[in-house]
């Protein structure tokens, strides 16, 4: 299944902006998924895309100072929302993701400098906001099949679906 296919499929015909993966640098598209992300839209799905496209797209490096303060605004409201979808147990990891994609989000907007000053932390930035990412990433597909799952038993109850997803969730914790 493509891409696109897959993301419509699971997305419902929500209103959520996809741009294809050739797409240019956009902060604007990376601070509305974080944002859709903080509403509890589609957390999970909604938090991995932006912090793949970020880590993506090194070379478009710098971000205005504007730039940096919506993005980390926008950060931290996904941080909070991603909090409550997962067990307790991937707090941790889940947390240190955030301060490394936070910290990314700063070098972006440094000077050469002071950039040179996190050079040797830099990997590892990377390195613990692709864990998160890719938790994130694992998430979506666990909803995705619990949706299909969910679907195959539909009844007469409207709210079965929602219902089914939301045990399904808590019974991974």
């Amino acid at each position: 299944m493509s891409n696109a296919a897959r993301q419509e499929d699971f997305h419902d015909g929500e209103d959520v902006a996809i741009l294809p993966p050739e797409a240019p640098w956009d902060v604007a598209f990376i601070v509305g998924l974080l944002e859709q992300a903080g509403r509890g839209q589609n957390t999970a799905w909604a938090l991995s895309n932006p912090m793949s496209r970020f880590r993506n797209v090194r070379e478009a490096s710098e971000l205005t100072l504007g730039q940096r303060d919506k993005m980390l605004r926008a950060a931290a409201l996904a941080h909070a929302a991603i909090l409550d979808e997962v067990p307790i147990a991937w707090w941790e990891h889940v947390t240190v993701g955030m301060a490394a994609f936070a910290a990314l989000i700063v070098y972006r907007a440094e000077d050469d400098t002071r950039r040179l000053t996190r050079t040797p932390y830099l990997l590892d930035m990377y390195g613990h906001a692709r864990i998160l990412e890719n938790l994130c990433w694992n998430m979506s597909i666990a909803y995705e099949i619990a949706d299909r799952a969910y679907q195959r038993a539909a009844t007469d109850d409207p709210a079965a679906h929602a219902r089914g997803r939301q045990t399904y969730l808590r019974s991974t914790r």
